[in-house]
């Protein structure tokens, strides 16, 4: 079993600041297309109250799944860290490994027995 390197936990925890690259459409450019329709919009013939009640409805919606991939994003960091601390109590100790393969990386060292 590969375990990958041990990081430090303010690393995994600091927020990632992510630049829209113009494929995608944010919260905000929603808000700016919902605000640009209304100022847009006949006022002799406005938009209906049931259509205006749909597209904010959607809006909301946009944004809480925004919410609940933020904090999965942190649950899945947490998690990461947590297993990088686990593996850290191995260090020392005599793991015990069913199976007949292992990996070897070209500058470090493993002692080896069989039993």
């Amino acid at each position: 079993m590969d375990i990958p390197g041990v990081t430090s936990i303010d690393n995994t925890l600091k927020p990632k600041v992510e630049r829209n690259g113009g494929g995608e459409l944010g919260k905000d450019d929603f808000l700016k297309l919902l605000i640009a329709q209304l100022s847009a919009q006949d006022p002799l013939d406005p938009m209906g109250a049931q259509d205006f009640s749909a597209q904010l409805a959607q809006f909301s919606g946009l944004e809480q799944m925004t919410n609940v991939n933020a904090n999965l994003e942190i649950i899945q960091k947490l998690e990461t860290a947590s297993q990088n601390n686990s593996a850290l109590s191995l260090i020392g100790k005599t793991v015990e490994s069913y199976g007949n393969a292992f990996s070897h990386s070209e500058n470090a060292s493993e002692t080896l027995s069989y039993s």
